[in-house]
């Protein structure tokens, strides 16, 4: 009787302990998670904008000179 109470509980620690390991390793599941992992992916590729929008690139702050 002695040894099936040391099974049993040997295994009730082990089955503790991989509940805990695979709650702490699982990925994120909320409903939005996927959309917003794409949107931070995006954001690190884009190219950097030195100039806010309505800014002309060429030509200074006072636009393309005519003529050019």
């Amino acid at each position: 009787m002695g040894n099936l109470l040391f099974l049993l509980i040997a295994v009730v620690l082990s089955a503790v302990g991989i509940l805990i390991v695979w709650a702490r390793h699982r990925g994120p599941s909320g409903v939005n998670h996927g959309v917003d992992s794409f949107s931070e992916q995006m954001r690190a590729i884009a190219p950097d904008r030195p100039d806010g929008p309505g800014v002309p690139r060429s030509g200074g702050p006072d636009g393309p000179k005519p003529g050019r």
